[in-house]
């Protein structure tokens, strides 16, 4: 079983990173060293994803009248978010209850990587993204539940991994009673493109 890990000559510069694949009980776990912006071979944020091993995913497509990015005058927002992965939730039901910390973590980090392919589709490429502005994590929580902010730190250690400076960004995570489709963990990012002149 491939695990995460540091190498034997360096830390986590973001040390609540954890793996992502499958369920907990039966992820696909990656091994690679500390990622500094030194520590890639290419860069930008495609290539980033290519060194954790990691590729957008399809763009969910809902099926209302509404739609995955909305880009207007340099801002992309995207619609919320939720942790589909091939088709399937990675997790269902509230954190604290039917979900454990770690798979909420895993479930954010999901839900960033729809958000990112939103963005993608609407701006042609990651590289346009000047700035992640903002992300906001909604939690499905039990009553008792009060470590949202963990389950948005996998959030927010992917972004910053992926865009480095340009990947820092404001925060908001909230606790709520559920979100749609029983997810656990639901994301909205907002970004701010590169305009030519």
């Amino acid at each position: 079983m491939r695990r995460w890990r540091s190498s034997a000559t360096g830390e986590w510069p973001l040390p609540n990173l954890l793996p992502l694949g499958g369920s907990t009980g039966d992820a696909t776990y990656l091994t690679f060293s500390p990622m500094t912006n030194e520590t890639f071979s290419e860069s930008g944020p495609h290539a980033r994803l290519r060194e954790l091993g990691l590729e957008l995913p399809a763009v969910v497509r809902p099926s209302l009248h509404f739609a995955p990015a909305h880009l207007w005058n340099g801002w992309v927002r995207t619609s919320g978010q939720v942790p589909v992965r091939n088709g399937a939730l990675v997790a269902e039901g509230t954190v604290g209850a039917d979900v454990d910390l770690a798979a909420a973590q895993e479930c954010a980090r999901q839900c960033v990587l729809n958000g990112l392919a939103a963005i993608n589709d609407v701006a042609g490429n990651l590289h346009n993204v000047e700035s992640v502005f903002s992300v906001t994590v909604y939690v499905a929580s039990a009553p008792d539940f009060n470590a949202q902010p963990r389950v948005a730190d996998a959030a927010s250690e992917l972004i910053s991994i992926v865009f480095g400076e340009a990947g820092r960004h404001s925060r908001s995570a909230v606790g709520v009673i559920a979100l749609p489709r029983r997810a656990p963990v639901e994301i909205e990012l907002t970004a701010a493109l590169r305009i030519s002149t």
